[in-house]
């Protein structure tokens, strides 16, 4: 079962809102739409979680679910910054998570791009921050798709 870099809704409302509409109009979906069962079609976010599932950015988190209330560990707002640079670079945000840590090759990506710098963070299984998302979702791609 893939590891998901899905959970928090206000996490991923703000993502979103940081891009401007020429950074996600270069994205084009790589897979099908997903029913989630704990989104359902009158769920505020249903429409955000649709996009971030077809776009590559988030997968759920297993079983059909997505977990829009759970808060993301630093590893997946990490896993989500590699898949965003991937994916605007033209690849498909596949990430290998075969390591010690689902996350490993992550955040050796992350380091080797300029998103996390070493030491940033004491451990990558915790809660991310909402500064600590938007920190690493600033440097994930060009500083002029930020609107």
């Amino acid at each position: 079962m893939m590891r998901s870099a899905a959970r928090s809704l206000t996490a991923l409302a703000l993502s979103l809102a940081l891009f401007s509409s020429t950074a996600l109009a270069g994205f084009q979906p790589i897979r099908p739409e997903q029913a989630f069962a704990d989104v359902p079609a009158s769920h505020w976010a249903h429409d955000y979680v649709s996009q971030c599932y077809t776009l590559g950015l988030m997968s759920g988190t297993g079983g059909g679910q997505f977990s829009p209330s759970a808060q993301m560990q630093v590893a997946e707002v990490i896993s989500l910054c590699v898949r965003l640079r991937d994916i605007y670079q033209g690849g498909d945000g596949a990430l290998d998570q075969s390591g010690a840590h689902w996350y490993d090759s992550a955040v050796d990506q992350a380091l080797e791009l300029g998103i996390l710098t070493p030491g940033q963070f004491d451990r990558y299984d915790r809660p991310a921050t909402r500064a600590e998302l938007a920190g690493l979702l600033a440097h994930a791609l060009p500083q002029t798709e930020y609107g």
